[in-house]
């Protein structure tokens, strides 16, 4: 489903927020997600992690795969 006309959906204000953020920036506002620890943050961290997967190579996706399987084993 399309955002409503004049709405700005996650994606781009995820994009607008982060856009030229640093390192360190990236890393709070990543932890700060975490720690808050409130359900209507996860669709952001979500986006993040897309981003992530989109943009590593196999190695890197079985690495991250592996960290989940055992957390969930």
């Amino acid at each position: 489903m399309a955002p409503i006309s004049g709405t700005i959906n996650l994606r781009q204000a995820l994009e607008a927020k982060l856009s030229g953020a640093t390192h360190e920036e990236l890393r709070e506002t990543i932890e700060d997600a975490i720690q808050s620890r409130e359900e209507m943050i996860l669709p952001g961290l979500g986006y993040l992690f897309e981003i992530l997967w989109k943009h590593v190579d196999e190695a890197e996706r079985s690495r991250i795969l592996d960290v989940l399987a055992r957390h969930f084993s």
